[in-house]
């Protein structure tokens, strides 16, 4: 992959970003969950179940946040292929009411995808959040402020039985901030932050491969407050 460094570089970080933005990004451990025609999707921890295709019952804790995003962030790639207008409804159901229908429209995706079976996904490493190991419940209308770390891939699907010349996927590591609130429905985005350019993991042992590494957007994911999320 890449350095963040070089020009290809940074042009694959700008590509993630539009991802995770503009287009739905899938945040998960392989796959984004089928919501089409309103399918319950994956099995998922005791708990949590779908509603509507929106997965709901999250603790109201401050991890309980943080896994939320989590699934949050998968079901917007999925939602990225549905008829836009299934797909603002979707949408609009993971947005808490304060935020309003600015955060509705820039999370829409930007072009329609129904029909595109490129992969398109984003693969979550950590979750962070302050207080995390805090079983505190909490009230209606906290909000809480939490980072992903992850990497977003992209590229042409094969046949799965040849891979051609352009088979192989794109990609960069982000770390990307938001804010979830909790509401009577349970958490919800507030507020999605632009995601940050991140350092990936170093791929030759202990030997870094050269690219400049600003680690420090790493400090908290990587710290005693982050965590692997609770995916299906």
């Amino acid at each position: 992959m890449p350095g963040p460094g070089s020009a290809v570089g940074r042009l694959t970080l700008i590509a993630v970003a539009v991802l995770l933005i503009g287009g739905g990004v899938a945040v998960g451990r392989w796959s984004a969950p089928q919501t089409h025609s309103g399918s319950a999707g994956p099995a998922a921890p005791v708990g949590i179940a779908y509603s509507n295709g929106v997965p709901t019952g999250f603790p109201a804790t401050v991890r309980g946040a943080g896994d939320a995003a989590a699934w949050f962030e998968t079901l917007l790639a999925d939602v990225g292929s549905e008829p836009s207008d299934r797909a603002r409804a979707l949408i609009a159901a993971l947005v808490a009411p304060d935020a309003g229908n600015g955060l509705v429209d820039a999370l829409m995706p930007s072009t329609g995808r129904v029909g595109n079976t490129n992969i398109s996904q984003t693969v979550v490493a950590r979750v962070w959040a302050a207080g995390s190991s805090d079983p505190t419940t909490l009230t209606d209308g906290v909000r809480v402020d939490v980072e992903t770390y992850g990497v977003g891939l992209f590229g042409p699907r094969t046949d799965g039985a040849i891979a051609g010349p352009d088979a192989g996927l794109a990609g960069g590591w982000v770390v990307h901030p938001m804010t979830l609130e909790f509401t009577p429905h349970g958490w919800a985005l507030f507020q999605v932050h632009t995601p940050a350019p991140a350092p990936p993991p170093d791929v030759r042992g202990a030997t870094r491969d050269g690219s400049p590494r600003d680690t420090q957007v790493l400090a908290r994911v990587l710290g005693p407050d982050s965590w692997i999320p609770e995916m299906p």
